[in-house]
C-alpha cells in the first residue's frame, strides 16, 4: 500500500503545481490586461491631446479670417452671412488625419464699426469618440501699429559698406496724446538696447556684416538667417561684442501682416501742378480740410533741384503725389535740394512712384518726432524705389511694403522703416523710436486681449450665434 501513498502525493504535487501555474498565468493575464489597457488610455488621451491642440490652431484661423476681413472690409456673401450689425461664417475642410476633421464657426459683432467684438468655436470630430470643442473670445480689437518693429524688410535687410549700429529710445515714453507732450529726445542718456530689425520671409535674412544690432534680430525662416561678419554683433547691449550673436536676441518663425498703403480721400484737395523751385506748403489761398485741420496737395510730381520745398511752422501738409509707378515721382538733387519741415509742421507723402531724396534730403526740425515726415509707397507690386540720403540726420518713418528701400550715408537715421527690401548702405547709425510701436491712425487691427471659454455658462451666451 505504500506505493499508492506515493503516487497520490505526487498527483497531490502536480494538482498544487497547475494551481499554481493557472494563479500565475492568471496574474500575467492581469498585468497584460491593465497594461494593454492603460497603453490605450495613454493612446486615446495623447489623440485627444493632439486633436485638442488641432482644435484649437483651427479656432485661431477662424479669428484670423474675421480680422483680415476687417482690416480688408471684406464681406463676400459666398462666405459671410450679414444680420444687422453682425456677421458670421462657417470654415470648413480641415483633416487631421485617423478620420479627423475640423470647423470653425466665427460671429463678428459691430462688423462695420471701428470697435468689432468676435468669438470662434472650432470642432473637431474625431471617429468613435466625443467631438473636441474650443470657443474663444476676444474681447479688445485695437488699431495695431504698422511700425512694431523698427526695420522691417518683407524679403530681408542687408547692411553693407560700413560699421552701421542700431538701437531705440522712446520719444513718448507716458504714449501721451498729440500736442499734449514735450517728445524726448534721443541721446546717449535715453539710448536703450532695444533697437528690432526683421525679414519676414521663410527665406530671408538679416545680413548685419559687421553691423551692431543692440536690441533683436527675427527672422521668418530659422534663426540661422540672422548673419553677421566678424565685427558684427545682435545682442541687449549697447556695448556690442564682436562677433557675438546673443541666442535669446534672435527669433525665428516670425510674421507680419503688411498689407499695402493707400492714399486718403480729402473731401478738399488744393492741385497746383508740379512742384518745382523754392516753395513753401501751405501758400496763401490754399484750401484746408476742415475735418482734420489738413492741407491736401494731389500733383504730378516734386522737383527739387538746388531748391528746397518747406513745410510751414505748425501746419500739417498731405503730399499725393500721382506720378505712375516706375516713374520718378519725388527727387531732390543737385547738391542741394532739400525737403524742409519747420518747428510743429507735419508732412506726409504718398505716391507709387518712385522717391530719391538725395541732395541735402529731408532736414526734419522735429527731431524728437519722426512721424514729423511719413513716406508712403502706396505701389501694389514690387518694383518701387525709395532712397533717403542722411549724412546729417533724418527723422522720419517710411512705409513702403512693396518698395526697395536704401538708406545711404554717414548720419543718424530716427524713426522706423518697412519696405519690400531695406538696405543701409554706410556707417550711420539707426535709431528706432519705440513710441512708434503705439503709432495709431491705419485701418489695421489686431486683437488686444481674448479669453478661451470654457465652461457650459459661458459657451451658452453664443448659442445661438454659434449653434
Amino acid at each position: 500500500m505504500a506505493p499508492m501513498k506515493t503516487k497520490s502525493r505526487l498527483h497531490n504535487q502536480r494538482g498544487s503545481l497547475l494551481i499554481v501555474a493557472m494563479i500565475f498565468s492568471a496574474i500575467i493575464a492581469i498585468c497584460l490586461t491593465s497594461y494593454i489597457h492603460m497603453i490605450r488610455t495613454s493612446m486615446i488621451v495623447s489623440q485627444r491631446s493632439f486633436f485638442a491642440n488641432n482644435c484649437m490652431n483651427v479656432t485661431e484661423t477662424g479669428l484670423e479670417q474675421a480680422i483680415d476681413a476687417i482690416n480688408n472690409n471684406s464681406w463676400p456673401t459666398s462666405t459671410w452671412t450679414i444680420s444687422g450689425a453682425n456677421a458670421t461664417a462657417t470654415f470648413t475642410g480641415f483633416n487631421f488625419g485617423q478620420g479627423a476633421t475640423g470647423q470653425v464657426q466665427v460671429y463678428v459683432q459691430n462688423y462695420l464699426t471701428t470697435t468689432p467684438f468676435l468669438v470662434a468655436k472650432g470642432t473637431v470630430t474625431v471617429p468613435n469618440s466625443d467631438k473636441i470643442i474650443k470657443m474663444v473670445e476676444v474681447t479688445g480689437v485695437v488699431n495695431r501699429s504698422l511700425f512694431g518693429k523698427g526695420m522691417v524688410g518683407k524679403q530681408g535687410v542687408t547692411f553693407s559698406g560700413g560699421n552701421a549700429s542700431v538701437d531705440a529710445w522712446n520719444s513718448n515714453p507716458t504714449n501721451a496724446a498729440a500736442g499734449t507732450y514735450v517728445p524726448v529726445a534721443y541721446s546717449a542718456a535715453t539710448a536703450v538696447a532695444q533697437g528690432s530689425v526683421a525679414a519676414v520671409g521663410v527665406t530671408a535674412d538679416v545680413s548685419a556684416s559687421n553691423s551692431s544690432i543692440s536690441g533683436t534680430a527675427s527672422v521668418g525662416g530659422a534663426v540661422t538667417d540672422v548673419i553677421i561678419g566678424p565685427n558684427g554683433y545682435v545682442g541687449p547691449s549697447l556695448t556690442p561684442s564682436p562677433g557675438v550673436i546673443d541666442p535669446n536676441s534672435v527669433a525665428g518663425n516670425f510674421t507680419a501682416n503688411l498689407p499695402n498703403a493707400t492714399a486718403p480721400t480729402p473731401t478738399t484737395i488744393n492741385s497746383p501742378g508740379a512742384i518745382s523751385g523754392n516753395t513753401t506748403l501751405p501758400a496763401g489761398g490754399d484750401n484746408i480740410n476742415v475735418s482734420d485741420n489738413t492741407y491736401y496737395y494731389s500733383v504730378p510730381s516734386v522737383t527739387e533741384q538746388n531748391k528746397t520745398l518747406t513745410i510751414a511752422a505748425g501746419k500739417k501738409v498731405v503730399l499725393i503725389i500721382t506720378a505712375a509707378a516706375g516713374s520718378q515721382a519725388l527727387k531732390l538733387g543737385g547738391g542741394s535740394g532739400a525737403i524742409s519741415i519747420s518747428a510743429g509742421g507735419n508732412l506726409a507723402v504718398y505716391t507709387a512712384g518712385n522717391i530719391d531724396c538725395s541732395g541735402q534730403g529731408i532736414a526734419n526740425a522735429n527731431g524728437g518726432t519722426p512721424t514729423s515726415m511719413q513716406i508712403y509707397g502706396t505701389a501694389t507690386a514690387t518694383g518701387q524705389s525709395v532712397n533717403i540720403v542722411g549724412n546729417g540726420g533724418v527723422s522720419a518713418v517710411v512705409y513702403a511694403p512693396n518698395a526697395d528701400v536704401s538708406i545711404k550715408g554717414n548720419g543718424d537715421v530716427f524713426g522706423a522703416v518697412v519696405g519690400n527690401t531695406v538696405t543701409m548702405t554706410g556707417g550711420g547709425a539707426f535709431h528706432y523710436d519705440l513710441s512708434l510701436a503705439n503709432m495709431n491712425g491705419n485701418p489695421l487691427f489686431q486683437p488686444s486681449k481674448w479669453v478661451e471659454l470654457t465652461s457650459a455658462a459661458d459657451r451658452a451666451t453664443y448659442a445661438t450665434q454659434l449653434p
